[in-house]
Parts: C-alpha cells; structure tokens; sequence
C-alpha cells in the first residue's frame, strides 16, 4: 500500500500534533440561573454553571451543542463547571509494553487546575492488553455524548491492532486503530458507575466501508484510526457526536484498475442517550465524498473540527486533508467542510473545499505546504458565525525564501453560505509581530498546532499558534528548537494586531532558563476555562464572576529529572483585568503552572515520569 511519506517524515520530529478546539465567548452578560448545585437543563448538551459558584459572566452555556468551538468549558467531567484538562502520553511504557501510552486527567476548580484526585488511564484499566506502539491518548476530544451534562472523553489509540474473521481463525490488521470512550459522572470520568453507559471501543470493523468501483476492497492495515478525533451535534438533536478520523486508510491493490490509492476516512458516530451508537453512521472518504482529488496520500481526517459554520442549528465538520493535491501543488494540502444536518453530516447537506490556491492574496500552494495539518474553530470577529483556523507549518514565508517557517490561514463564517474566503486571512511570524523586525526562520513550523479561546474575556475569541520548532534565544545563546506559542487577539474585524500580540517561550511562562534545545515548547494546544475566574461588581452584580478561557500548553520534549524527552505542559491563566493571558500577578510572582508525570506521580515507574513517553504530546 503506498503511503505519502514526506508528510510523515515531517510530523516525525513532532510525533503528532492534536488539534485542541476552544470557545469563542459571547460579550459579558448574566448566563442563565440554575435551580440549585449541578443543575442540569435537559435543552443543553452539558449542564449549565452549577450555583455555587454562582452568577458567570461572559457566556451564555458551558457547553452548547452545536460543536468543538462552543462553549468555554467542555471537558468538564464532573459537572462542577470548570474545564478539566487531559494530557496525553502516547509513548509511555505500560505494562513493560514499549509505547503502548497512557493519558492523565488533571481536574479544574474555582483555583485553577489541580493535582488533588488525578486520574491515569490506559489500556489495562479499560480491559484491554497494553500493545507495544499502541498509542493509546494519541488524540483526545471531549463532548456530552449520552445527553446527561456531563462531559464525555474520547481516546485515540491509531496503533492499537484488530482483527478480523478469516478462513485461518483471525486476521490481524496491524495500526488499523481503535477509539475508546469513558462517560462522566458526578464523580468524573468513571468506568464503575451504573448510572452512566460502559466504556466502549470501536473500530472499523463494525462500520460498513463505501464500495469501491471493479470490486476493490478496503485495507485496514496501518488506517490508524483515532489519529484525530473532534465533537459536534452534527444532527442537532441536543446530543454530542463524535468524528474520528483515519487518515492512513487505503483500498487494496491487487492488480489494476485497482491501483488508485484512496488514503484517508472520517467515521462519524452519533450520539444517543444510551451513549455513542452504531446504528445510523457513516464513514467518509474519497470513494463517497463528491468532488475531492483523488491522489494518493490525502491524508483525509489527518485533523477535524466541528462548528456550525452556517450558523443553521447543525455542527459541520472541517477535515483537513493536508496531502492533497492542489492545481499547483502536490501535498500542497486542503480542508474538506461537510455540512450538518438531520442525518448527522453528509454530503446531501453540502459540502464545500479549500486550498490556498482558493483563497485569494494567499500566494498559490507550493509542493508539501501541507495545508490543514492543524485546525481550530471560534468566533474571531464577534459576529456569533465560527471561524476556522488553518495551520500550514511548511509553508514557506517571504515570498517562499524561508522554507518551512509556516503559515496560518483564517476563514471566516457566514450566516447562508458558511465559510468564505471573503476577507480570508494569511497569517506568519513577520505579519504578528509587524515592525519588530524578520520574526521568521526556516523550518519553525508556526502553525503545526492551533487553539482558539477568549482570553481576555472581550467576547471575541483569540488563536494561539504553536512554533515548536522555533529556536530560542537565551543569554546570547541560540536553543534550536525550543519552540515558541504566539497569540494574536480578535476584535470586531477579526484577528488583528491592533491588541499587541504575544510571544511565549517556557523562559517566558515560568522562569528565565527553563527553555532548552529540542523541548517543542507548543507541540500541542488546548484553551478552555480551568477556572481562577475573576470577581467583578460589573453591571452591578455585585461578586459575579467573570469567566476567560486559560492556555495548556505541551512540551513533549522537555527533560523531566534527567529523564530525556519525558515531557511536560505548563499552563498559563486568562484574564479579563489584565487584556489576555498572564504569568505572573502585579507582585512579579509567577501563576503559571508546570505538570510532569513526574510531579503528578504517574506514568507506570516510582517515579512517575518516563524517559521518550512524551507526556503533553496530546492536550484537550
């Protein structure tokens, strides 16, 4: 089977990169009151605030249904109304299993994100036999998928292998990839509770693949299902769905005419009150999705997310297909939007496709841009229509004399039409940071991860870019490959520089000598409200809370007690008061958080921490 391998030999040095997905928040007004502690209002996908803590201003609903870009808290597992955050660890050894992976949950509260009651999840504990190379929280998305108001996680686990019946007992199809679910409950996320459905896997065997024309079949060898995974209510029936992509999935190759390469598939699942179903899905790909390219290494559902980008009641899904051909580029990359609608998405309901070559002013696609490795979703301009971002990481800048520097591209949403290029934006180092001199150099990878979230609480959403290839400058030496995080604010134009955008580097979040060579300080982004909301008399309600979404940040790489390449996440705190993110208070004192395995004492040895397990690779 063929395989794009410039787009994996690229990703290698990062590993993978998750697209976290966060709310743009609607301009400051009292959110709806609740009838008593963890109220649930049956018409919402997740529970309203719970009261305690009392009025919240600058939302409407924690997590409103309509997709991966709503709401300011989601992975909110307990119900308590503050984001909870996961962080993957795709690499660690369980179960003496090399790589077979594990993830940590990391639960919120009015101060901030806290160890006290942490969780570590992997394959034993769901009942299953750690694999070597398994990956399990490889990717990560959360949504209410039972309807109960309490959100629900999704794991990624693309190279877990399954099996299939055979004239000889069992076909193994090795990296076909599995998604494993876990449903919340008052007490979090829970595998013991009665009272919410089972955990469950799924895999392609129990879907129905597309037909394929003079008899081809399908390869679930090395699809690596569950290697992006996004939620949305895409039939809007109140209840989250889940995407889950399978970007390596390819039809077989006996003889000709079935040479042609169809690399990549989106399965999507709906929710139900009993929790994801089988019945009803669908699962997409070039075979069933009119219109797309059909070159080899699309890399269909290499990254999701959900939004109503046509503001009609219904989720779409935005695929990023970053191999895909382009009229003047090969792996120049594109995004596939498939609307939402009464059957969950389909093409029925519209479908609609971006290059750069579409977007005018952007400069045409050049050869391994890789369009659509990241995406993020929010309402940048305030106009209540999602906006998408799209990172481009190997997307040449100042007119391509910078290799790999990368790019991002900002589509915004309509209310008939959904996403248009109209006033598209094409964002680089050089373009935030305006006037500060040549920001860009080659191979940064600005763009390869992406996050969207309010945070200064001004009611339009900001976007955090990850550059974790960007080389540091630390006391007259140069670290390559430290990695940077810009963030550049909305406004009611959009995405602009007129609030001064931000540079972070671990020197900057935590301590001046933190940053070192090769951590990928911004390999991964996730922005939701973890809490220490701020208190406010403002339009007299008098200790109302005012509500911004805060910054995790991965740094896969980071050296934990000696231990190379452990990894780590630090986190950093909105704040309305202060315009935006901060990391330390007016006394100088810093506010920032750092994780490790090793300070929340998991990851499978004593000591918590594991050398190469890549702790913070995955965050939602």
């Amino acid at each position: 089977m063929q395989r794009m391998p410039t787009l994996q030999v690229f990703w290698s040095l990062v590993l993978v990169v998750v697209i976290s997905l966060s709310p743009s928040v609607p301009p400051i007004h009292a959110a709806p009151q609740d009838t008593g502690p963890g109220a649930i209002h049956r018409s919402d996908a997740c529970s309203h605030l719970p009261n305690p803590p009392g009025n919240a201003f600058g939302i409407e609903k924690h997590c409103p249904h309509q997709g991966s870009s709503s709401g300011v808290v989601k992975g909110d597992f307990n119900g308590d109304g503050y984001a909870d955050l996961v962080i993957g660890e795709p690499d660690a050894a369980v179960g003496g299993q090399a790589g077979a992976g594990d993830l940590i949950v990391l639960y919120g509260s009015p101060d901030g994100l806290t160890k006290n009651g942490p969780q570590e999840w992997d394959d034993a504990k769901l009942g299953l036999t750690p694999g070597a190379g398994d990956g399990f929280g490889t990717a990560l998305a959360s949504g209410d998928f039972n309807g109960d108001g309490f959100s629900d996680l999704a794991i990624g686990i693309p190279g877990r292998s399954i099996s299939t019946p055979s004239l000889f007992g069992a076909t193994v199809h090795p990296q076909a990839g599995v998604v494993f679910v876990i449903y919340g409950s008052p007490n979090g996320l829970t595998i013991t509770d009665q009272s919410v459905p089972a955990p469950r896997r799924f895999d392609l065997t129990m879907t129905t693949l597309p037909a394929l024309p003079f008899g081809c079949g399908w390869n679930l060898d090395g699809a690596r299902l569950g290697s992006a995974l996004a939620w949305g209510d895409f039939n809007n029936d109140g209840i989250g769905d889940l995407a889950a992509g399978a970007p390596l999935l390819a039809n077989l190759l006996p003889l000709s005419p079935c040479s042609e390469v169809l690399e990549g598939g989106v399965w999507e699942l709906l929710g139900s009150t009993s929790g994801l179903r089988l019945t009803g899905n669908q699962i997409w790909t070039q075979a069933n999705l009119p219109g797309l390219s059909t070159n080899a290494g699309l890399e269909l559902g290499f990254s999701l997310a959900g939004g109503d980008f046509n503001s009609d009641g219904y989720a779409d899904l935005a695929i990023g297909a970053p191999g895909m051909q382009t009229a003047s580029g090969a792996f120049g990359g594109g995004v596939v939007i498939v609307f939402g609608g009464t059957l969950g998405v389909n093409p029925g309901a519209g479908i609609r496709s971006f290059t750069l070559d579409s977007i005018s002013g952007a400069g045409s696609a050049r050869d391994d841009d890789f369009f659509g490795v990241a995406l993020a979703a929010g309402d940048f301009n305030g106009d209540t229509n999602v906006d998408l971002a799209i990172g481009i990481p190997a997307r040449a800048a100042l007119q391509h004399t910078i290799p790999g520097a990368g790019a991002v591209a900002v589509l915004y949403g309509t209310h008939t039409t959904g996403l248009t290029t109209a006033n598209a934006q094409l964002w680089d180092e050089n373009a935030v940071f305006t006037g500060i001199g040549v920001q860009t150099s080659a191979n940064d990878g600005f763009g390869s991860a992406l996050a969207a979230g309010d945070f200064n609480g001004d009611g339009h959403a900001d976007l955090a870019i990850g550059v974790p290839f960007k080389e540091v400058a630390e006391g007259g030496t140069f670290l390559l490959d430290a990695g940077q995080v810009d963030v550049i604010y909305g406004s009611s134009s959009g995405l602009a520089t007129s609030h001064p955008p931000q540079r972070w580097t671990e020197d900057t979040v935590i301590k001046l000598g933190a940053a070192a060579a090769g951590n990928h300080f911004g390999a991964s982004l996730s922005a939701w409200n973890f809490g220490r909301d701020e208190t406010t008399n403002f339009l007299g309600h008098p200790g109302a809370l005012v509500r911004t979404a805060d910054l995790a940040i991965g740094i896969p790489n980071q050296n934990v007690v000696g231990l190379p390449e452990a990894g780590a996440v630090n986190v950093l705190y909105g704040s309305f008061f202060s315009g935006g993110l901060v990391s330390r208070n007016s006394k100088g004192d810093i506010t920032a958080q750092e994780f490790t395995a090793q300070t929340i004492l998991f990851g499978g040895i004593p000591q918590g921490a594991q050398a190469r397990a890549h702790f913070g690779m995955a965050l939602y």
